[in-house]
């Protein structure tokens, strides 16, 4: 019973019961996962859920008429706030429908609905009617550019694996030749732990980039560090470095480790100041 009841809890807060795993395997959240996130959410009771007035979130393209469905019974008021701040107000009767402003904004507004000492919200999303497109493409102009795995570039200066420092490089001297973009592979963090794992199409999470591509010499506190200047001027990590550049495939593992030992030296002094 106790089972039971958490595992509605957990479904009530929004938490899913399972999800596939890095091997494409289905993994379920224990029990003690989901305690802990209903803590943390302050929800660890499982409450009927109440039939809300209109759903979280609704999209609707731009320029089109965008009608609100208000489910339940008696007079609510309503009060759309824009993202820009302006506010709509009215009323509308629970059962029946209402049409948003016609001429509300592309972005992300917020609707609430209030009856006596109740409130619901509503995400109000406004959607373009189709992707940005660069007006020279509107145009028919014709462009070019250039694609790029950006781990492949090699300079002078790079530690054996192309960085944002390359990347810049590279903007301005396609930039220079009449070119408009650079095709560019995905960035996110991958397995610092595991350098071999090293698709950028399978990171280890898409809210970061990865550390690889920072271009360290470019940072100031790598420069204003007594530690990571003395460890710059070592035999061994000019060796390392020599290594790293010199190899023909470029391999993570070579790069990943003296990154790894001058960031570590810059954070400390970013820490200290």
């Amino acid at each position: 019973m106790e089972s039971k009841r958490l595992d509605n809890a957990a479904l009530a807060a929004g938490i899913s019961p399972n999800y596939i795993n890095a091997h494409g395997k289905p993994q379920s959240i224990s029990a003690e996962t989901k305690r802990r996130l209903l803590d943390a959410m302050h929800q660890r009771t499982a409450t009927k859920v109440a039939v809300t007035p209109v759903p979280n979130v609704m999209v609707y393209t731009s320029g089109k008429k965008m009608p609100m469905v208000v489910e339940g019974s008696g007079e609510y008021s309503w009060l759309l706030t824009t993202e820009e701040g302006t506010q709509y107000k009215g009323h509308v009767t629970g059962g029946k429908a209402f049409n948003l402003p016609t001429k509300l904004p592309e972005g992300y507004h917020t609707l609430t609905l209030t009856q006596d000492d109740q409130r619901a919200h509503c995400r109000v999303i406004v959607a373009p009617k189709r992707c940005y497109e660069p007006q020279a493409l509107l145009n028919k102009q014709k462009l070019w550019g250039a694609c790029v795995q950006l781990y492949t570039l090699r300079s002078e200066k790079n530690w054996g694996i192309g960085d944002f420092g390359d990347l810049k490089a590279m903007l301005v001297d396609v930039a220079k030749r009449g070119g408009s973009f650079i095709g560019l592979n995905p960035i996110h963090a991958l397995y610092p732990a595991n350098p071999e794992s090293a698709s950028p199409y399978s990171p280890s999470s898409r809210r970061w980039l990865n550390v690889i591509y920072i271009d360290v010499n470019a940072v100031e506190d790598f420069h204003l560090s007594e530690e990571a200047q003395a460890w710059w001027q070592l035999p061994t990590t000019q060796q390392t470095l020599q290594q790293a550049r010199g190899c023909r495939l470029g391999r993570l593992l070579h790069g990943y480790r003296p990154k790894n030992d001058s960031i570590t030296n810059g954070v400390e002094r970013f820490r200290a100041t």
